[in-house]
């Protein structure tokens, strides 16, 4: 009787460690799923103006353009349509994340569209935003 609940356990375990390997495995695909595939940027400087080749957006929709100790998120929303917003919220500074579909901050759960307007508080102010020029075969985002 011994070896026969010594064998039911190693067989509870085995289940059991499978079970916990699957769902980490499933739950982290769909967090995965959950944000963007963006790519990260250090651009060029031209006088006041950040170049950022249209390239990267042959396959990404937002690239997140590093400026100084911030980034910004220069989105395509359609062929000659790129707005930029800095990621820092108007709440209370923090980084703010990039989904598919918008903005979250993480530390109040305030939400941006992907032009930096507030959706949902307790931001009441848009994202900081940066205009944008095409020329050619890049965007100039003008910093202050």
């Amino acid at each position: 009787r011994p070896k026969l609940q010594l064998k039911l356990l190693m067989k509870r375990r085995k289940f059991l460690k499978t079970l916990c390997l699957t769902s980490v495995s499933f739950n982290t695909s769909l967090l995965i799923g959950c944000k963007t595939t963006t790519q990260s940027y250090l651009p060029k400087v031209q006088k006041n103006s950040l170049i950022v080749p249209k390239s990267l957006f042959s396959n990404k929709k937002i690239v997140q353009v590093k400026y100084h100790n911030k980034v910004i998120a220069l989105v395509k929303l359609a062929e000659n349509n790129y707005p930029a917003s800095l990621l820092e919220c108007t709440h209370r500074g923090c980084a703010v994340e990039v989904t598919q579909t918008e903005f979250v901050c993480p530390c109040h759960g305030a939400r941006f569209n992907k032009t930096g307007q507030v959706i949902k508080g307790p931001a009441t102010k848009d994202l900081v935003g940066f205009n944008t020029r095409n020329v050619d075969d890049v965007i100039l985002i003008d910093t202050p």
